[in-house]
């Protein structure tokens, strides 16, 4: 009996510490120890390893993706704790289907504007947003040879959406033809598919060093990553048109 009071009060005082005494898990963050291969890759020797990394709170699990940097559409772990529910949506596609064809450029019968967006769930940490949109489908590179299409910079983190064909007032970097605007999807062969992420910013950037710049994704996570606080991705589609 004696034996069994004991490890009943141990088993208890764990109980009430890991519930903060309330009855509710304690909230805790956690950064497991991840080994990484000489490409940046996971490495199998993790303990515990299930084929990706991943970050604990109190309560979950939160994955992350091959490269150690966060996941997209959830909150970077290396910069912040709070489980993330970061959304962005779009009136004009859905994600992982077809642009909208006013999405397009003129020469495949579109009007080369840019898509509406909204999101929800900000980190309120955030001071400001951006946008980047771009193709990483051959013949264009991937990471930061991928072809630049889209990029807003110092968007007031107070904004709700970017309007449909809205000729945002904010900076924007240079599209893959070298122009300070939204270009239309416009692929040469077959199909290609559209990256829009949106980035939650820990502070302002100075966007006028990138207005003369073509920028990725992967270059403008490269050039910010420790003030990327979260980022949330939609996913579009387009097929070499012919106009009517």
């Amino acid at each position: 009996m004696i034996f069994f009071s004991r490890y009943f009060l141990l088993g208890l005082t764990f109980f009430l510490f890991s519930c903060g005494g309330e009855g509710q898990p304690k909230e805790s963050f956690l950064q497991v120890p991840v080994k990484t291969n000489n490409d940046g890759t996971l490495s199998d020797q993790n303990e515990g390893f299930t084929g990706e990394g991943y970050f604990v709170t109190g309560t979950e699990r939160l994955p992350i993706d091959s490269k150690v940097n966060g996941v997209e559409g959830s909150s970077n772990p290396m910069n912040s704790s709070r489980t993330s529910n970061f959304t962005l949506l779009s009136h004009d596609f859905i994600d992982g289907e077809s642009l909208d064809l006013m999405n397009a450029c003129a020469l495949q019968g579109g009007a080369d504007h840019n898509m509406q967006l909204s999101w929800a769930n900000l980190d309120p940490n955030a001071v400001e947003l951006a946008v980047v949109m771009d193709d990483e489908t051959y013949p264009c590179g991937i990471g930061e040879n991928a072809c630049s299409h889209w990029g807003v910079y110092s968007i007031p983190s107070s904004t709700l959406e970017i309007a449909h064909h809205s000729n945002t007032k904010y900076p924007m970097s240079q599209a893959h033809n070298g122009q300070n605007s939204y270009q239309g999807a416009c692929p040469l062969n077959g199909e290609h598919t559209y990256k829009v992420t949106l980035y939650a910013l820990s502070q302002s950037i100075d966007s006028n060093a990138l207005t003369g710049s073509k920028i990725t994704r992967a270059s403008f996570t490269s050039r910010y990553a420790s003030e990327i606080l979260e980022t949330a991705t939609l996913t579009g589609t387009w097929s070499l048109h012919t106009p009517p």
